[in-house]
């Protein structure tokens, strides 16, 4: 089982897509990928579990399907899930059922969940029907004889929290955790001059490209676009210290700003979480004032309206998630783009 978790826009959906091509894709034909979005759970829905386990049926499905194995009738999964209280005792007797098809037979199925932390969401939320129970026994589920099947999930940053809550430990002790970092210096270069290698960068403003940007895919792109439509606008394809810092103007004032919602993968919860994107403002605001001109600041320079043991709180959920980084006692933010647009909106 693996668990891939990053900040919203960070790239998990595609990289779920890009591993599940290439299991797809194996020489060996013996791998059956299944993909759904937990968030694509009707609201109005009044058995969510259910709903929940009968997407990966019908996901698998789909993937045996696609498979070339069509002999499997599509209402199958209803047949299964109709006549069975149990939706985890339905899913196990589907999966039994497909392993026993010939031409399934010595395969390996993987089904593939995007969005999983709103499962922490569901289970948090009492008004909603899927107990803390879930997790166990769904690794109980794929632990049974004769059920192989596997799972890769894509969460958002706030997965660990999920972890850590004593219901679901045991059952994450199964997962491999795969965190998504932003790209290191080399990587981000590469993706900064690749797809545009008539542009000339002089002075290693490249650089500040990445500077700007701490290596995330996202923001490397938007500045990128940016660049390109100011290049165009100018008639020119040379680019130096000067023109990126007239890119980021762009994109910090003016009419032609970035809007607030961009930088929602540094401000905002995700779902589950305990933290508001108000308070995560509120002390983002706080640092980036005390380093505008670089450096660190100490939590007890943070002039927030919040208590003490509050704000440790909130910086230590900032920096699980990557969003600023700690050095000694101080804290900056690391997308100092970032920096730039909220100390001027």
């Amino acid at each position: 089982q693996i668990a891939i978790y990053g900040q919203k826009r960070s790239g998990k959906s595609s990289l779920l897509n890009q591993i599940m091509g290439k299991l797809e894709s194996d020489d060996s034909h013996s791998v059956i990928c299944g993909k759904f979005n937990l968030q694509s759970l009707p609201e109005d829905e009044l058995n969510p579990v259910r709903w929940i386990l009968e997407s990966i049926a019908k996901a698998l499905l789909q993937g045996i399907r696609k498979h070339g194995v069509r002999t499997l009738n599509k209402t199958i999964v209803s047949n299964f899930f109709a006549g069975e209280t149990d939706a985890f005792a339905a899913l196990g007797d589907f999966i039994e059922h497909i392993n026993t098809i010939d031409e399934l037979k010595g395969s390996h199925f993987v089904r593939f969940i995007d969005e999983f932390t709103y499962l922490y969401k569901l289970i948090k939320d009492k008004d909603v029907n899927v107990n803390e129970d879930f997790m166990r026994r769904w690794i109980a589920l794929i632990e049974m004889p004769g059920i192989n099947l596997q799972a890769i999930v894509a969460a958002q940053d706030t997965l660990p929290h999920f972890m850590d809550e004593s219901y679901a430990s045991n059952c994450f002790n199964k997962f491999s955790k795969e965190p998504l970092s932003y790209l290191n210096k080399e990587e981000a270069l590469q993706l900064i001059k690749n797809p545009i290698k008539e542009v000339v960068f002089h002075n290693h403003s490249d650089e500040l490209i990445y500077d700007y940007t701490s290596g995330s895919a996202f923001f490397i792109q938007i500045f990128c676009m940016r660049l390109v439509d100011y290049l165009n606008s100018e008639k020119s394809n040379v680019v130096g210290k000067e023109e990126i810092e007239i890119v980021a103007d762009r994109l910090c004032t003016g009419t032609h700003r970035l809007e607030k919602s961009t930088f929602e993968c540094l401000t905002k919860e995700a779902d589950g979480s305990d933290y508001n994107e108000d308070d995560n403002i509120k002390v983002l605001k706080a640092i980036a004032e005390h380093t505008r001109a670089g450096g660190h600041v100490n939590m007890e320079d943070l002039n927030v309206n919040l208590s003490q043991e509050k704000l440790k709180c909130v910086l230590d959920n900032l920096y699980a998630r990557r969003v600023i980084s700690k050095q000694d006692k101080g804290y900056s933010i690391n997308v100092k783009l970032f920096v730039k647009w909220i100390l001027n909106n």
